[in-house]
């Protein structure tokens, strides 16, 4: 979900959005609540691969006062 239009209809609309996907069991990356990771991939495995997948943007879309934050591009580790 993280992209330059994610928060386009503020902060009711991202909560709406992650409810829905939740609901239906859409695993969500890119975009968190605040206080959680954004970056954390989704994880799955198809046909014996493990699959990993990441969202990110360079775009800051998210006030600084919003209740979300989304995945920048850098280096974070994961065990």
């Amino acid at each position: 979900l993280a992209n330059n239009h994610i928060a386009d209809f503020g902060d009711s609309a991202v909560a709406e959005t992650l409810s829905w996907l939740n609901r239906i069991g859409v695993q969500v990356v890119g975009v968190a609540p605040a206080g959680e990771s954004a970056c954390e991939p989704a994880l799955f495995t198809r046909e014996g691969c493990k699959v990993a997948v990441f969202g990110a943007t360079t775009v800051g879309t998210l006030s600084r006062e919003s209740a979300f934050v989304v995945c920048e591009p850098g280096t974070e580790l994961y065990s």
